[in-house]
């Protein structure tokens, strides 16, 4: 009944977007916004040449879970692998700006990107794989 009223009040040709759509791009906009602050916080003292580089290493996990996303096949995977990257690097941002690391907490900023391609990823990967086939036939996550 719910969707039919969504769909009942849509504009002409407009399409929604599909509730794994919305859950791969919300740690997508999340970890975008976290290492912008990181971006803009570096800025001053880093130069723009080396935040824009720290930028860009950073959004690399991000960018391999997008594009296992759009590879079509695993989709829950790919939204598990964004989500875990996700929080690896928000905890990681805690600790650099708020926790007791130190001088560490920099480091730990370059590196995170790392741990985020080689071991955290991987694991929410196979937390996603596991939401998959135990997910209904015939549901938005199996696809």
């Amino acid at each position: 009944m719910t969707q039919e009223l969504i769909d009942a009040n849509r504009p002409e040709g407009a399409s929604g977007a599909s509730p794994s759509a919305l859950a791969m791009g919300l740690p997508l906009v999340l970890a975008a916004a976290i290492h912008g602050y990181e971006f803009v916080r570096n800025l001053p003292e880093a130069g723009p040449s080396t935040a824009a580089i720290m930028l860009t290493w950073s959004l690399v996990p991000l960018a391999v879970a997008y594009g296992l996303f759009r590879l079509g096949k695993g989709k829950q995977r790919a939204i598990g692998y964004a989500w875990a990257c996700f929080l690896g690097s928000a905890f990681m941002h805690y600790l650099a700006f708020y926790g007791e690391s130190g001088h560490w907490g920099g480091l730990g900023l370059l590196a995170m990107p790392l741990l985020n391609l080689v071991m955290v990823g991987p694991f929410g990967w196979l937390l996603g794989w596991s939401m998959e086939a135990t997910a209904p036939p015939g549901s938005d996550s199996a696809a």
